[in-house]
C-alpha cells in the first residue's frame, strides 16, 4: 500500500496492478473500529464487530491463536472462522 500512496503523491493517477497479498492480515483493529464508528452509531453493533475481530482463530491442530491484528477471511485452508469467547 505504501508504494501506491507514494506513486499517487508523485502524480500518478492510475494503477495497472496492485498486489494486496497479506493486506488483510495486517489491518489494525483500533484504526478499523474508529472508521467504522464514524458511520455506525449503534454501540451494540460496534461491540459485536470488535468482539468478532478479536475473537481469535482455531488452527488446524486445534490450538487457539489470538487475533491482535488482521480481519477474518474465508480461507479455510489456513485458519477456520473465529469463534466468540
Amino acid at each position: 500500500m505504501r508504494s501506491i500512496w507514494e506513486a499517487a503523491a508523485a502524480g500518478y493517477t492510475e494503477a495497472v496492478d496492485c498486489d494486496l497479498k497479506g493486506f488483510f492480515d495486517h489491518v489494525d483493529h483500533d484504526r478499523l473500529m474508529e472508521r467504522v464508528a464514524a458511520t455506525v452509531k449503534n454501540v451494540r453493533i460496534l461491540r459485536l464487530i470488535g468482539r468478532y475481530l478479536r475473537a481469535g482463530v482455531v488452527l488446524p491442530d486445534g490450538t487457539r491463536e489470538p487475533t491482535l491484528r488482521g480481519v477474518p477471511k474465508a480461507d479455510r485452508s489456513r485458519r477456520s472462522w473465529p469463534t466468540l469467547p
